[in-house]
């Protein structure tokens, strides 16, 4: 196996999803975080929706929330585009999904 030496950025893309999977607790409809990060640096998160046919998972509701809030690609003088990008981190997208860890029914 190959070991990979985690970004700073995806280091807090992973917290993050894992204090929204922590919040989850219980609840049987939301099952899953995931947290993303836009071009900006801002982290979102998101829960999948349970429905009996399956329901959204929380990756794609995340890139939906992104979306919603404006994230996508930067455009040239923009402000929320980045002052300099090297192509190593450029080229990396974090996306992170996490389950709480269930509790005993016992």
């Amino acid at each position: 196996m190959v070991s990979m030496k985690l970004f700073d950025s995806e280091r807090r893309v992973i917290e993050a999803a894992e204090r929204l999977a922590a919040r989850l607790g219980g609840d049987r409809n939301h099952t899953v975080a995931a947290a993303a990060m836009d071009t900006a640096g801002r982290i979102h998160e998101a829960v999948n929706v349970y429905h009996f046919a399956g329901g959204p998972c929380a990756e794609l509701v995340v890139l939906g929330v992104a979306a919603a809030a404006g994230a996508g690609p930067p455009r040239p003088g923009s402000k929320t585009a980045p002052a300099s990008t090297s192509s190593s981190t450029a080229s990396r997208a974090t996306i992170q999904a996490w389950r709480p860890t269930p509790k005993s029914t016992w």
